[in-house]
């Protein structure tokens, strides 16, 4: 099959279906990835086809509105009525790429926020198509929604309430965009009352998800369509003068940590530098920072601590003692896949849903928002990761259940398994 994998949003959210999309050329298909223009030279490297989307991650994130996006934390409604604030000006532009991505595919394969663009032509062109989500999404009773307001375990019918209420108040934000794509570029009738979430679920539109069942354990009420494969991971090496010198300052003195906030940037590097250094300081910690998107800055000047704009986690995490992160889907899957503990700082929407759940498996300390965030907690979280013994070893043992799993292959399996019968 000649497959086309549409995603949105930063490396975290692009990586996954780049290893997902090896796994089904490796199978034999042709996989095209559509998505920004900042990840082609990063995709068509890994053997795959590219295709533009609309918008840049990074330029958005960077700018005041963005930086106020950031600053919802963990308000549900607000991180989801950002993102709708970002995507709507790019739905006709990202509904024209994918008309033009999909022209020659035989199937295309979504992320949860690419379905916006992509669900009108799909209804269109009859195209079979999954769903491969890094998240859990689809309604069930036996947790909360991602956002709810009430992060614990709540009674099923409550938790159903919020996802019926979350997907009408997330599509009511989408849907005057939506519409005009679909009236303009489509030549479709308008949605008002049907719900596509509602479609998806008609439909029994399959879908994937890739993380590990000992992460989050399966709903007993998803139907068979829905199937949780384990992680997509993709393994990469640095480039060999940046593999050198990590490697020599890995080896000059005791295990360091690592500290990166991925995707997190333009909130105060300098000053969030500034707290890292003093929370190394006061815990006697070396450590390896990344630079990332720029939250925090490269001005750095010790012996203890080496810095990097940016280095494969799937080669560094196994390295260190800890490490503290944004708590994004995907670092998050690395730091549980190295089996090291996690010292959690998540800013906002579903890093801290990754947060709270690394903690409850007992593999991580107990999230700090950023907005809550001070060098003396920061240190203390570090010491409690690098001396804890228990958490350690439920880390390690839990490292050791994921690597075990095949989540490519799993995924692959069930997707021509599905996309078979359309």
């Amino acid at each position: 099959m000649r497959i086309a994998i549409t995603t949105v949003g930063s490396l975290g959210d692009v990586q996954p279906y780049v290893a997902l999309g090896k796994g089904l050329q490796h199978a034999g298909h042709h996989v095209t990835v559509v998505t920004h223009w900042r990840f082609r030279e990063f995709i068509m490297r890994h053997g795959l086809g590219f295709a533009p989307l609309a918008g840049d991650p990074k330029d958005m994130l960077l700018t005041p509105e963005g930086q106020r996006w950031l600053m919802t934390g963990r308000n549900g409604f607000l991180f989801a009525k950002g993102m709708a604030d970002f995507m709507r000006p790019l739905m006709a532009d990202g509904t024209r790429d994918c008309m033009s991505a999909f022209r020659n595919a035989d199937a295309v394969i979504f992320s949860f926020l690419a379905w916006f663009s992509a669900h009108g032509i799909l209804e269109k062109t009859g195209l079979p198509s999954a769903a491969a989500y890094l998240q859990p999404f689809a309604p069930t009773g036996e947790f909360p929604p991602i956002g709810s307001p009430n992060p614990v375990i709540m009674k099923r019918l409550i938790n159903r309430f919020f996802y019926w209420a979350g997907e009408r108040i997330v599509w009511r934000w989408f849907r005057p965009a939506a519409n005009s794509a679909r009236a303009e570029i489509l030549d479709l009738p308008p949605l008002t009352r049907s719900m596509p979430f509602e479609a998806l679920r008609l439909d029994h539109t399959p879908a994937v998800y890739g993380y590990s069942r000992h992460v989050i354990a399966r709903p007993m009420d998803w139907p068979d369509h829905i199937e949780v494969t384990g992680y997509w991971f993709l393994d990469e090496e640095p480039e060999p003068e940046i593999q050198r010198r990590l490697t020599d300052f890995i080896d000059r003195g005791t295990r360091p940590i690592y500290v990166g906030f991925g995707s997190m940037g333009g909130w105060d590097p300098e000053g969030m530098t500034e707290m890292v250094m003093e929370a190394l300081k006061i815990s006697g910690k070396r450590a390896i920072l990344q630079t990332g998107w720029g939250g925090l800055s490269s001005n750095i000047d010790s012996h203890d601590v080496a810095v990097v704009e940016s280095v494969p986690h799937s080669w560094l995490f196994g390295k260190m003692a800890a490490v503290v992160h944004h708590s994004g889907a995907g670092t998050t899957a690395a730091g549980f896949r190295a089996g090291v503990p996690s010292i959690p700082v998540p800013f906002f929407g579903d890093q801290y849903f990754w947060a709270t759940t690394a903690h409850k498996l007992g593999v991580a300390t107990k999230p700090i928002g950023r907005d809550k965030l001070t060098a003396r907690k920061l240190a203390e979280n570090i010491i409690e990761a690098t001396n804890s013994e228990a958490m350690q070893a439920r880390a390690r043992e839990l490292g050791n259940k994921i690597r075990k799993e095949d989540g490519i292959g799993s995924a692959v399996r069930f997707l021509e398994a599905q996309l078979g019968k359309k």
